[in-house]
């Protein structure tokens, strides 16, 4: 994203920001169904201490999940593109373990491995790896027969080939596909989390809910939207770093 994009996109944000903070001023709405930002912020720091907990259980869980995610997707997406007719057999059933919904899958993972992270990893993995799969898999692919073709007949090895056509190509896909993953991960983990859990942000939610604390409930969605975003970024400045050519086209 260009410097003048983000300009825009920080200045839009903001600019929202202060109508919200206006329109709650100004006493129209009910300050129960809708808080002002600055009653919000006054609040979670008021809280912080419980929030701050929430978030780092969250987070541990969110990480775990994303990094068994890499890994999994990875050496899925390799025997996938080495044993294709496999893969061909494989990729419908992977497809359609994604249709089911979490809130389906969450309490089977709850009853099997606790109210502990493990079964928050599980989920956050679970739900992460098929767009790393789908992405991966397409980018080993992506190096076409004449390419190849052409490296072979100047000498190189299956292992150079492999290494600097395979690889190179599907990194790109590999950090798309990286970049959905990170995106679901905060979210499922604090959807698994209202279904049963010692601790985390969901939790934090319920909590605040039950309470009719409307300010907190905005303040750990807050947290949530800035852990998503965050991971986000974090895997731009990874493309950055792994594909620096890609920038400078």
């Amino acid at each position: 994203m260009k410097a003048s994009s983000r300009l825009v996109a920080a200045g839009l944000v903001l600019l929202s920001l202060l109508l919200w903070e206006g329109v709650c001023r100004l006493g129209t709405v009910n300050p129960k169904l809708l808080p002002a930002p600055t009653v919000i912020i006054k609040a979670g720091v008021a809280d912080w201490p419980a929030a701050w907990l929430a978030t780092q259980v969250t987070l541990i869980e969110v990480a775990a999940g994303t990094l068994l995610a890499i890994v999994c997707g990875v050496a899925i997406s390799f025997a996938l593109w080495r044993a294709k007719t496999f893969g061909k057999a494989v990729m419908p059933l992977i497809v359609i373990s994604q249709t089911i919904p979490v809130v389906a899958i969450a309490p089977l993972l709850i009853i099997w491995f606790g109210f502990g992270m493990t079964s928050k990893i599980l989920l956050v993995a679970l739900f992460g790896v098929f767009p790393i799969i789908v992405a991966f898999t397409k980018g080993l692919a992506t190096p076409s027969r004449d390419q190849i073709d052409v490296a072979r007949s100047l000498g190189a090895s299956p292992a150079w080939i492999f290494s600097h056509l395979r690889m190179p190509a599907a990194l790109g896909d590999f950090i798309t596909g990286l970049r959905i993953a990170v995106t679901y991960g905060p979210a499922t983990a604090a959807t698994a989390e209202f279904v049963g859990a010692e601790n985390g942000l969901g939790i934090y939610l319920l909590t605040a809910q039950g309470s009719f604390r409307t300010e907190l409930v905005f303040f750990g969605a807050g947290i949530l939207t800035l852990m998503t975003l965050a991971a986000y970024l974090l895997v731009g400045l990874a493309e950055r770093i792994l594909i620096p050519w890609k920038k400078a086209k």
